[in-house]
């Protein structure tokens, strides 16, 4: 709101100051919402590319399939391709959909007393044939007698298989990929490994697990954006999986920290509440 100038002195002045100052402010505003609109319009189109690459490629599987069905119904092995294929890329579909919705809903967490251990020991056995099959190999090293935590085991579970997949993916030439977990006590905590000396210590007793591979790396302009909701840098893939994660652990009301070095690989930090 401006003030009416009625003098030449010293109010009169402060006055004019005055106005000056708040047709700035309207303009740091206006830019500033401005700025905010591209950044909408820039995330709008960034999730509908994502949207249209991932819907669009089993969508036209479905459509191919369709029409050969039309043509050639009386064929067995169109038929059988028809039945293997289209249910198939259905899925897929219904996973885009599903990967939306969990960040856009609001969090409803279905808690449990859970192992930390058992959860993290079935998603290992869920990946250790692909991770042969890449010549990756998982080590395990559990803390014995970890305090169980209040936790839905099954969102846990979603959020360590997409870091696991995500480091076994990593290394496509082969490597190592570590799954440890362990408790943090703040009085007399496991020390960090000095490459993790970036990683924030919890204030109260945690639970932490560490997923580290050696994979490519990350390099340092992608690794602010690696939570970013559909940000990518594979061909395939919305680039929901990190971000769903980070909401995961978020909900648990726990901290993921990444650290990664080109050519060394990337290690994952987490830790969670004992209790919740």
């Amino acid at each position: 709101q401006r003030i009416e100038v009625t003098s030449r002195d010293e109010l009169g002045e402060l006055a004019r100051a005055f106005n000056e100052m708040t047709t700035q402010l309207a303009r740091v505003r206006e830019l500033e919402e401005r700025l905010r609109r591209a950044d909408r319009l820039a995330a709008l189109g960034t999730m509908a590319a994502g949207i249209a690459h991932d819907i669009r490629n089993p969508l036209t599987s479905i459509l191919i399939f369709s029409q050969l069905m039309s043509l050639h119904h009386d064929d067995p092995e169109v038929r059988q391709k028809f039945d293997r294929v289209v249910p198939r890329e259905l899925e897929r579909v219904q996973g885009v959909i599903e990967d939306m919705m969990e960040l856009a809903r609001p969090t409803t967490l279905h808690l449990e007393a859970t192992s930390l251990n058992e959860v993290l020991a079935q998603v290992v056995e869920l990946f250790e044939t692909q991770a042969a099959t890449q010549g990756v190999k998982i080590s395990r090293e559990f803390g014995p007698d970890l305090p169980l935590c209040m936790a839905d085991r099954k969102r846990l579970h979603r959020a360590f298989s997409n870091l696991v997949a995500n480091g076994i993916q990593a290394m496509t030439a082969g490597g190592d990929l570590d799954v440890r977990t362990s408790l943090v006590l703040p009085a007399r905590s496991p020390e960090l490994p000095a490459s993790l000396s970036g990683v924030q210590a919890p204030t109260e007793a945690a639970l932490r697990v560490i997923i580290k591979d050696t994979g490519q790396g990350i390099p340092p302009e992608r690794l602010s954006r690696i939570f970013d909701p559909f940000y990518t840098t594979k061909e395939k893939g919305l680039g929901l999986g990190m971000a769903i994660t980070h909401r995961i652990i978020e909900d648990h009301k726990g901290t993921i920290d990444v650290q990664s070095q080109v050519g060394f690989g990337t290690t994952f930090t987490i830790h969670l509440p004992v209790t919740l």
